[in-house]
């Protein structure tokens, strides 16, 4: 019953999705704390400066709020874009029970936060194919994987993801990847930037805060950290 809600594009299904990431959100929202641990990177340390500011129930609906638009925004990048045969809230279904199953999703966390971004990133980038412009595309989109860098260093990984997707979006253009890392370079120039104007200490290690590409590949979890 409630998987044909969701395929027939039933009105309850838009509401029962986001109820039930809320719930589960205030049920299970303790699992991890908002903490900015010895590698975070600035732009994560100041939202968690921000968000412990914060009472406890306003931190967990704005995790609710995160998770849920994200739901919604996905259906919509499925629907826009169809990538399926018929439209339905059925993608809705399926973002909302990977929220639901994964603490990182239900509590302030940088993965959070990027996966946001990183849902914009991609509905941005299926905008390329046969676009006759697409060089403000590429850099928005590069832009936005410096900021998820500035929040949480692995997801510089996502430059890798763009210059595939463009390989397989469009013909190979040296042009295209010199404006993606002149967009991925303006977050990471203008925190620089601020915190040389501020005389921050250690700002290299700061933002750069990994010392070999080891660590760095076991914090993405791509390898396990008992190989390095």
């Amino acid at each position: 019953m409630v998987i044909s809600a969701f395929k027939d594009s039933n009105p309850i299904a838009l509401l029962l999705a986001p109820a039930t990431i809320l719930v589960f959100c205030f049920l299970y929202g303790d699992e991890i704390p908002v903490v900015a641990g010895e590698n975070a990177m600035p732009l994560w340390k100041l939202m968690v400066q921000l968000m412990s500011q914060l009472p406890h129930w306003l931190t967990v609906l704005i995790v609710a709020l995160l998770a849920a638009s994200q739901a919604f925004f996905w259906n919509k990048i499925v629907a826009d874009h169809e990538l399926l045969f018929k439209k339905s809230l059925l993608p809705l279904l399926m973002y909302s029970l990977m929220i639901i199953s994964l603490p990182a999703f239900m509590n302030f966390t940088p993965t959070l936060v990027d996966t946001t971004i990183f849902l914009l990133i991609l509905n941005r980038l299926f905008r390329v194919y046969k676009n006759p412009e697409p060089m403000p595309i590429i850099f928005d989109t590069s832009l936005m994987i410096g900021i998820t860098a500035l929040i949480y260093f692995p997801c510089i990984l996502f430059f890798l993801f763009l210059g595939i997707a463009l390989l397989i979006l469009k013909p190979f253009s040296w042009r295209d990847f010199i404006i993606g890392l002149m967009g991925f370079s303006v977050p990471f120039f203008l925190a620089f930037v601020w915190m040389f104007w501020h005389h921050s200490p250690g700002i290299i290690h700061q933002l750069f805060p990994y010392s070999d590409w080891s660590s760095m590949w076991s914090a993405s979890g791509l390898i396990a950290k008992k190989d390095i």
